[in-house]
């Protein structure tokens, strides 16, 4: 176990509650009713941020997501502990040996695999005629009326170009990370086996879907499914695993972003990325003008805006559209040469939801950041 305190001010959960209502992750209701431990559960979860706003070093909510996903790889968990005023402390628990652990043995595509047991929730036998069909994709109803994602487990892995015969019994493993789950659907689930596995090494570096090798008491060889991989590779997949008839393609409209900077370099330069990644983008050359496009036509879904303008600068236009009820709910990103911590706080003070400096600007930061608002 590792420690890791300090005196500091701690984590004020008002103020926690609050940002997960402010995010949409829960209902005010639903958050005043979490317990202390699961209100802090919130900090690990992935884009979580308790800062007031984007910067290129923090708000995006990406630090302690790492520590716990980077523990949960090799079995570990993190804990926190905090007095609002008085300090927080992180507590890390770490394996102190990676040996043998508990597993079952599938079989999907005539071939053998493994998956390691605190990666499963359950396994059951489902019926075909029960499963769901919404939007493109098929779910597994469930007792807490959350239907669950299913897929088949060889379509994931790239083993079936077709989709397999469709039984009425299907054998089905349901698999987390520890953030999301999915279903999985196998040819056959053989049954409990505890798993010595070994890692890949040169030159089987990295293997897609896979965490290494087990070895069985016969001396063979079974891989060993990194249950991470397949879920990513799931909510990804645009494929339908079992029902792709009745799947009807629907027209993606395109997001609108407006652009506002007085210097036409950084405006052509801004549009122009944005444009390469599917936005409709419109450009304006002060905030004046970019105030009165949002009175006849609000429904953009994110503003970026310099600061150091002409009629009406940057602040005084991000504080006009947080003040009227038609765009206070637009994302902003201020993205300006001035970027000492005061700028900064006054981004905060008027309400911007994110700030960039044009010192370190580049075009995956602003796409990273505009996602995430998004």
């Amino acid at each position: 176990m590792i420690s890791l305190s300090d005196d500091g001010s701690g984590i004020d959960l008002n103020a926690l509650r609050q940002k997960i209502v402010k995010l949409q992750l829960l209902s005010a209701s639903e958050a005043s009713s979490l317990s202390n431990e699961a209100a802090l559960d919130f900090i690990f979860k992935s884009g979580f941020s308790m800062a007031p706003i984007l910067t290129e070093t923090s708000g995006r909510g990406v630090g302690l997501d790492v520590v716990r996903t980077n523990l949960r790889k090799i079995k570990g968990a993190i804990s926190v502990k905090t007095v609002f005023k008085h300090g927080t402390e992180f507590t890390l628990t770490l394996p102190a040996a990676l040996t043998s652990e508990s597993g079952i043995l599938i079989q999907a595509s005539g071939k053998k695999f493994a998956l390691q047991g605190y990666n499963i929730e359950r396994v059951m036998d489902v019926d075909s005629e029960t499963l769901l069909f919404l939007n493109g994709k098929n779910l597994l109803p469930t007792a807490d009326a959350q239907p669950i994602s299913i897929y088949y487990l060889s379509q994931l892995l790239g083993l079936a170009e077709a989709i397999p015969h469709q039984k009425k019994t299907l054998a089905t493993a349901l698999i987390t990370d520890g953030e999301r789950k999915i279903a999985v659907i196998v040819d056959h689930i053989i049954g409990e086996q505890d798993l010595i596995i070994k890692p890949f090494s040169y030159p089987l570096l990295s293997v897609p879907f896979a965490v290494g090798m087990a070895v069985l008491g016969s001396g063979e060889l079974v891989p060993v499914l990194h249950a991470g991989d397949l879920i990513a590779a799931a909510f990804v997949s645009q494929q339908s695993l079992i029902n792709p008839e009745s799947i009807t393609s629907e027209p993606v409209t395109a997001q609108k972003i407006l652009v506002i900077d007085d210097s036409a370099t950084s405006r052509t330069l801004e549009k122009n990325i944005l444009e390469q990644h599917g936005f409709v983008v419109t450009a304006m050359m002060n905030g004046l003008q970019a105030w009165q496009e949002l009175q006849k036509n609000p429904h953009y879904q994110l503003i970026i805006t310099d600061v150091e303008m002409p009629l009406l600068n940057g602040f005084e236009l991000v504080e006009k559209i947080k003040n009227s009820p038609s765009t206070r709910d637009i994302p902003t990103i201020i993205v300006s040469s001035l970027n000492s911590e005061q700028d900064k706080r006054r981004g905060v003070q008027v309400g911007a939801d994110a700030y960039i400096s044009k010192d370190s600007f580049d075009s995956q930061l602003l796409l990273t950041i505009i996602n995430q608002l998004l």
